[in-house]
């Protein structure tokens, strides 16, 4: 049900509601990441589904006098902790139980028991050190143990505030469980002296704010998907740019526009050109970076937001380490929106000269590239009027057109819709 479920997502992410198929341009276990580390953040419907079953395991340690408890311990007999529920493997058993008990380790890699005094706390059978119970760690110590069943008080005494371990064994160890007794007692020397306290035992979780199914769900799907370390999604995803030119930027990113380079990798043949310049074979870096087309316009937006410096050849270099800084206070909305805008009108302008046969000179692409980021931005009412004429003041100075006539861009000549990804 669960994989139903995530195609019919998946197909929807790409190709809306329309029937005809399109490519799905990013993997999908990618698509799931967070958006730090490069996803889009969708939800992983099989890691909730575990987190929600795993919620009952906290649910179960923190209400030992609840009527559901005692009905689950009833049927199914728990072992010597008091932390953990019965599994319910058998012939007879109730399924639901049954998968909720196969989350339980993965709920305790994350989950541990603080001892406090040491009552309530099975010395073996518990998570209280390190989430991992000494019965896997030291398991010759535990067999030849007097009592496999010891809470931790059991075993520790006080002698001036200085807390002792003894371990009563049936039998003397010789040979490796010998030393395997001796390595836990050193281990367990080691502890922290406010491990073992006065307080009551409780149980914890890794994050400092307590469990909740939205801090488990971040830390499975953190381990579990796929994802860029350092990925600048504060600079992909800006409130002020529609969401299709935040996705844009996104594709961007992970160099999966479908540019004639990347068309030919999914088995077209055809005879790539770069179509702004006619110079080169079309690529995601040159038609952005390398093409003299783009890069004259780049150069005047440079100009226009008072930031100068090189531009590599590679865009995706350029959005990790973009943080300009404008003169004009008032500028860094604009500023912080450039990139968008800069990509995506280059792309429209791309796509008009492939399928519709029109085209724009550079100075009327620059100017579209303005008033498409002050459109967006005058949306927040974070610029006045005074501002906006400043801008379009400064942008007829740097690039006037010779026909005034073809600097009136139309409103849906800088709509999101107008291109295609």
């Amino acid at each position: 049900m669960i994989q139903k479920m995530e195609r019919l997502e998946c197909r929807f992410i790409w190709a809306g509601v329309q029937d005809k198929s399109k490519y799905h341009l990013v993997r999908w276990d990618v698509c799931k990441s967070t958006k730090e580390r490069g996803g889009l953040g969708i939800l992983d419907l099989s890691c909730m589904n575990s987190v929600l079953l795993s919620k009952w395991f906290w649910k179960y340690a923190l209400e030992p006098s609840s009527w559901w408890r005692n009905l689950i311990d009833v049927k199914y007999p728990r072992s010597s902790s008091e932390w953990r529920a019965g599994n319910g493997e058998g012939p007879i058993g109730c399924s639901i139980w049954r998968c909720i008990m196969k989350e339980e380790n993965m709920f305790w890699k994350f989950a541990s028991v603080s001892p406090g005094g040491g009552a309530w706390v099975s010395l073996w059978n518990d998570c209280w050190i390190s989430r991992k119970m000494l019965k896997d760690s030291y398991p010759r110590v535990v067999a030849t143990s007097s009592n496999r069943d010891a809470w931790v008080s059991d075993h520790i005494s006080f002698d001036n505030e200085r807390v002792v371990w003894d371990f009563p064994l049936m039998y003397s160890l010789r040979g490796g469980a010998d030393r395997e007794r001796n390595d836990l007692l050193n281990f367990l020397f080691l502890l922290p002296h406010d491990l073992i306290n006065a307080g009551p035992a409780k149980l914890i979780w890794n994050s400092s704010d307590g469990f909740s199914v939205n801090s488990m769900y971040r830390t499975l799907i953190h381990d579990r998907m796929e994802g860029l370390d350092n990925f600048p999604f504060k600079v992909v995803w800006q409130q002020h740019v529609p969401s299709k030119v935040n996705a844009f930027l996104w594709l961007i990113m992970h160099r999966r526009i479908l540019t004639h380079e990347n068309l030919k990798r999914r088995g077209w043949f055809l005879a790539s050109r770069c179509v702004l310049c006619e110079e080169a074979e079309e690529s995601t870096n040159h038609l952005l970076c390398q093409c003299q087309y783009s890069n004259s316009i780049w150069c005047l937006l440079q100009q226009l937001i008072g930031f100068l410096g090189p531009f590599p050849d590679c865009f995706a270099s350029i959005i990790r380490c973009w943080s300009p800084r404008s003169q004009l206070p008032w500028m860094s909305s604009l500023a912080a929106c450039i990139l968008h805008a800069f990509a995506w009108e280059l792309w429209k302008e791309r796509n008009n000269r492939s399928f519709l046969d029109k085209m724009c000179g550079w100075q009327v692409v620059f100017h579209k590239i303005c008033r498409t980021l002050l459109s967006w931005v005058r949306v927040t009412g974070t610029l006045s009027d005074s501002q906006s004429a400043e801008w379009l003041s400064l942008m007829h100075i740097l690039c006037p057109l010779q026909n005034r006539s073809d600097s009136r861009m139309d409103a849906a000549s800088s709509s999101p819709s107008s291109a295609t990804l």
